[in-house]
């Protein structure tokens, strides 16, 4: 008769553990589960487990890829206003859906002269290098956490998009339709960017699944 199986849970200071704490992240009502923020990808909570996705070369690109980018720390201005921080947050997520990132050097400045009334508009530093560490850091992880919370056990449509384009590397875009708990409506929204290993319907389906 073979050992007993251990279920490992997880531990609060590998939050704070330096290899960890940047990536690894708790998962809401399961104790066994962990959860890496840059892959998206959900594992047991075992510390085994986290050293070889470590290794992996998905968490490498993904961890490559955010590492690019400062800290938002960095563009912060510790005596900024709570309403300042908000019309920064505001316009980006508004140069994201509707404009390239380049306007927003335009944007800002015409915030800045013609809102002079508004304390916000006064003091708002808002530049491509800014906005787009406010879409990568502040953003991007609250609208890839929203729709997986917002589905919980209810029904979904995936959607998916393989790039077309010459370079070496392929990935797979995926889609959610789904129904929006906190906006009572249904609606499509975007879940992840994923690398393809070969460009055939098993590499495809094996994506998904993670």
């Amino acid at each position: 008769m073979g050992k007993p199986q251990y279920l490992q849970t997880f531990r609060k200071e590998w939050l704070n553990k330096k290899e960890f704490k940047h990536w690894l992240l708790e998962v809401e009502g399961d104790s066994s589960k962990a959860k890496f923020r840059f892959c998206k990808l959900i594992l047991n909570a075992k510390n085994f487990d986290f050293e070889q996705h470590m290794n992996s070369k998905k968490h490498k690109t993904a961890h490559s890829f955010f590492s690019s980018y400062r800290s938002l720390g960095t563009f912060l201005n510790p005596n900024c206003s709570l309403s300042t921080s908000s019309a920064e947050g505001n316009l980006s997520l508004f140069i994201v859906a509707h404009f390239s990132i380049l306007s927003v050097d335009h944007l800002g400045e015409l915030c800045k002269t013609h809102f002079k009334g508004s304390e916000a508009a006064v003091n708002l530093k808002l530049h491509r290098t800014k906005t787009t560490n406010i879409i990568n850091n502040v953003l991007a992880p609250h609208f890839n956490d929203d729709p997986i919370s917002s589905i919980g056990d209810s029904p979904y449509s995936v959607l998916i998009y393989e790039s077309t384009d010459i370079s070496v590397l392929k990935f797979l875009g995926i889609s959610i339709i789904c129904f929006n708990k906190s906006l009572g409506n249904i609606i499509p929204t975007y879940l992840a960017l994923a690398e393809l290993e070969t460009c055939d319907a098993q590499s495809i389906v094996d994506v998904i699944k993670k």
